[in-house]
């Protein structure tokens, strides 16, 4: 609403009125194209979630440096992909990097996705595994435990019980009865 504010007057015709609007667009391309570029370069993997919502940044960010007619070559914004990339993603990276003919973006970004996925189902995995051995070292202590737990208790029994037929076997023995 502002901006209308801005560049109505009273007796503006629509003609008016879009070049208005147009120069102010155009007087702001240059600090756009400045600001995107900054941001472009300041994009890495890290700051997102996962690969979808990192490749979705850097194909917006192309999409409005190109409204602002500084438009980014499909090379240009896989090397931005590549360097936004963490030391995780550094063999698919240096891969992608060495071919002598770097692949559009939607390709290097299908590569990106499919690591992604592969990497997350490895770690899925992993703790899976980790889980599945956990809960066996778990029971294994508990039943472990427990079955120590019954043999000190059934040895402190029997002690208890083998000394009351020692004394009396004992006594027995040794005529220890007195009339």
């Amino acid at each position: 609403m502002d901006l209308l504010n801005t560049i109505l007057k009273p007796t503006t015709t629509a003609y008016e009125a879009w070049t208005t609007l147009e120069t102010l667009f155009k007087d702001n391309k240059s600090s756009r194209h400045i600001y995107l570029t900054q941001k472009l370069n300041n994009t890495r993997l890290d700051n997102f979630d996962n690969m979808a919502a990192y490749c979705q940044e850097i194909k917006v960010l192309a999409d409005q440096l190109a409204n602002v007619d500084a438009p980014l070559t499909d090379k240009k914004m896989v090397q931005q992909l590549i360097a936004g990339l963490n030391e995780q993603y550094e063999g698919i990276a240096m891969l992608i990097s060495n071919l002598t003919l770097l692949p559009s973006f939607h390709e290097a970004r299908s590569k990106l996705m499919w690591e992604f996925d592969r990497k997350a189902n490895i770690s899925l995995q992993a703790s899976q595994t980790a889980g599945t051995a956990l809960h066996a070292a778990t029971y294994k202590s508990d039943t472990t435990s427990t079955r120590q737990e019954q043999r000190t208790t059934d040895t402190a029994s029997d002690r208890g019980r083998g000394r009351g037929r020692s004394r009396s076997r004992v006594r027995g023995r040794n005529g220890g009865r007195s009339h």
